[in-house]
């Protein structure tokens, strides 16, 4: 059987911005081929089964989001077993809902993290991996200046999940 894959589209239904509705996205990824096509909540998560690989799959759901809703976003794909890996790396404890995950798109080699962490809050915690930056905010993510600036000090494209959301794509990813 082919695996799942975990695909995560960056800023979907994000401020009134690129507005989808997850059925219609279900609706045309499976009219492209996509099997076992499944969304979670309303920002761009999806979980599906293909024989292609990450690459190409990114590949072609921006073509169909361009070609079908006119909506140009980066896609980020990888399999459970990359995602599991990475939430398993994940070095803090604490509210699922408050620890974030940022994906790199791109390797993120011999970053120094020092910007990221000067805006830190005193309670905030940073981990940084060539694959994954995550981010402990205990008083919210709202509340952090990292999290709002994270996209533009940080030197390769990223995608942010929280842990709570990533488990729950790992748990649909690994059920038959």
């Amino acid at each position: 059987m082919i695996p799942h894959s975990i695909i995560l589209l960056r800023g979907v239904n994000v401020g009134g911005h690129n507005k989808l509705l997850m059925a219609e996205l279900r609706r045309a990824l499976a009219e492209a081929g996509f099997s076992d096509v499944r969304t979670y909540i309303q920002s761009g998560n999806v979980v599906l089964r293909s024989p292609l690989s990450p690459e190409q799959i990114s590949v072609e759901i921006e073509r169909v989001l361009a070609s079908t809703f006119d909506i140009v976003v980066p896609v980020f794909t990888l399999s459970a077993e990359r995602l599991s890996q990475i939430v398993e790396a994940n070095p803090f404890s604490g509210d699922a809902s408050r620890v974030m995950l940022y994906f790199c798109f791109d390797q993120l080699d011999n970053f120094d993290a020092r910007s990221l962490r000067e805006i830190a809050r005193a309670d905030e915690q940073l981990s940084v991996t060539p694959e994954a930056i995550y981010l402990n905010a205990p008083s919210g993510v709202g509340r952090s200046k990292l999290a709002a600036k994270i996209d533009q000090l940080t030197p390769v494209q990223i995608t942010a999940r929280n842990l709570r959301t990533a488990q729950k794509l790992l748990e649909m990813a690994t059920v038959t």
